[in-house]
C-alpha cells in the first residue's frame, strides 16, 4: 500500500513537470547560478568572435596590439643579447631569420575569456576592475615571455619551434589564463566571505 502511494506521489510530480510550460522551464533553468553563467559566457565569447572577424577590428585594434608586442619584445631581446628588427609585427635577426606576430599570438583570445569570466562574475564592480587592469597586465606580460621564448626557439633550436607555438604555449597561455581567472574568483569568494562575517 505505501509502496503504491509513492508511485502515485511520484506520478503526480511527474505530471506537474511535464506541465511546466517553456517559458516555466526556461526560468527554471535561468534561476540556477551555473546555467546563467554559462550561457552568458557563451554569448559574450560568441559576440567577441563576431567584433573579433570584422575587418576594422583587425585592422584599428589588432594590427596595433600585434606592433605593441612586436616593439616591447624586440626592445627586450635586444637588451638580452639579440639585436633584432622589428618591422610593424615582425621580429628578424637581419638574416633572414623572423617571428610574426599574427593571430593566435596576440593573446587576445586568452584576455577575451578572461575580460568575459570577469565581467559575468557576481561581484562587486571595485572588485571586477581591479582585476581587469592587474590581470590584464599579467597576461600582456605572460605574452611578451611568450614571444620572446619562441624567438629564442628560432634561432636557437629551429626544430621546436612549431611544437613550442602551437602544441606548448598555446595550450600554457590558455591554462594560466584560466588558472588566473579561478584565483581570482577563489580571493574573492575568501575576501568577501570574511567581510561578511567581520
Amino acid at each position: 500500500m505505501g509502496k503504491e502511494k509513492q508511485d502515485a506521489a511520484g506520478n503526480e510530480e511527474g505530471k506537474k513537470g511535464a506541465k511546466l510550460s517553456l517559458g516555466q522551464r526556461l526560468k527554471r533553468f535561468w534561476s540556477i547560478t551555473v546555467n546563467r553563467l554559462l550561457v552568458q559566457f557563451i554569448v559574450l565569447i560568441g559576440l567577441f568572435y563576431v567584433l573579433w572577424s570584422a575587418p576594422f577590428f583587425q585592422h584599428g585594434f589588432i594590427g596595433p596590439l600585434s606592433e605593441f608586442y612586436a616593439s616591447i619584445s624586440g626592445v627586450i631581446l635586444s637588451l638580452i643579447g639579440y639585436p633584432v628588427q622589428v618591422i610593424g609585427d615582425s621580429i628578424n635577426n637581419g638574416k633572414g631569420i623572423a617571428v610574426n606576430i599574427r593571430n593566435g599570438c596576440d593573446g587576445i583570445e586568452g584576455l577575451a575569456i578572461f575580460w568575459v569570466g570577469i565581467l559575468i562574475f557576481p561581484t562587486k564592480w571595485k572588485d571586477k576592475l581591479l582585476a581587469l587592469l592587474f590581470g590584464s597586465l599579467f597576461l600582456v606580460a605572460l605574452n611578451v615571455i611568450r614571444i620572446v621564448t619562441l624567438y629564442w626557439f628560432r634561432i636557437n633550436v629551429p626544430s621546436l619551434f612549431e611544437m613550442m607555438h602551437v602544441s606548448v604555449w598555446q595550450v600554457l597561455f590558455i591554462a594560466l589564463t584560466v588558472a588566473t581567472l579561478l584565483f581570482w574568483i577563489g580571493w574573492t569568494n575568501k575576501r568577501n566571505e570574511l567581510q561578511w562575517n567581520s
